[in-house]
């Protein structure tokens, strides 16, 4: 393929800004790892550049997210090759979302952690570039606690990007699992399952809030948790293929 003639497709993963206390152990929360590394290597191995952005322009981890059982030995090696094109990018290319021209990219990726819900649900620039992209008829995705966001994007007229949309994200079962509803609640956050009905989504999950689950709805791409991430990107891949073959999205 001739690449000067035709340019490589553009995803945009945006990462949360907050990274700092959550945990009762004392641990930060931030941005959950493999949410950015598996939907990186997703758009990768599909022919996609892919860049990155956030509220600030900065990113850190979840420190949950980087230690085992979290990752496998591959992904830390990863995480501490200060010369991986990811790492490159997280550590030197994090851009802020309100400098970026919507008309670049084709797929827009939220990643997720509990860091999302300090900052996105309160990030103006954020809801109103994935408006844009939504209008745009371009890709939405997010995964796991990405979607906190979704309910407060608000497309023109006012409508609520998610109103009447199935959508899914982490559930308030997998937050009493992993023990951390009584710090949301002392944080007044909602569940993300919440969030979405308030807003007239229909949020769909499993029984097991732990199990590879991903919704589509027209270009509306959601994962319920981290085991979703890569195939939650794939997804958006595909939609992006009928979307640029005129075929049909359902």
């Amino acid at each position: 393929m001739d690449r000067s003639s035709t340019p490589m497709p553009l995803a945009l993963i945006i990462v949360t800004s907050y990274c700092g206390p959550f945990y009762d152990d004392g641990k930060k929360t931030g941005a959950y790892f493999s949410e950015i590394l598996h939907p990186y290597e997703a758009f990768t191995r599909n022919c996609f550049q892919v860049e990155f952005a956030s509220e600030t322009g900065h990113v850190g981890f979840d420190e949950h997210s980087i230690v085992p059982p979290a990752v496998t030995g591959e992904e830390l090696r990863v995480l501490h090759d200060n010369s991986h094109p990811l790492m490159r990018a997280l550590h030197s290319a994090v851009q802020r979302v309100d400098s970026l021209d919507i008309n670049r990219y084709d797929i827009v990726f939220v990643a997720g952690g509990h860091g999302t819900l300090f900052d996105m649900p309160r990030s103006g620039d954020i809801q109103k570039f994935l408006a844009g992209m939504y209008e745009a008829g371009k890709i939405v995705a997010a995964v796991c606690h990405g979607p906190v966001v979704l309910p407060f994007v608000h497309l023109k007229g006012g409508t609520p990007l998610v109103e009447g949309k199935r959508i899914t994200g982490f559930t308030r079962k997998g937050e009493e699992m992993v023990g951390v509803m009584g710090t949301m609640q002392k944080h007044n956050f909602k569940t993300i399952e919440d969030l979405a009905e308030s807003a007239g989504a229909v949020f769909k999950q499993k029984e097991d809030p732990f199990e590879e689950y991903v919704v589509l709805d027209g270009h509306l791409v959601t994962g319920t948790n981290p085991a979703s991430a890569r195939r939650t990107a794939e997804v958006a891949v595909e939609a992006w293929k009928r979307v640029e073959t005129h075929a049909c999205v359902y």
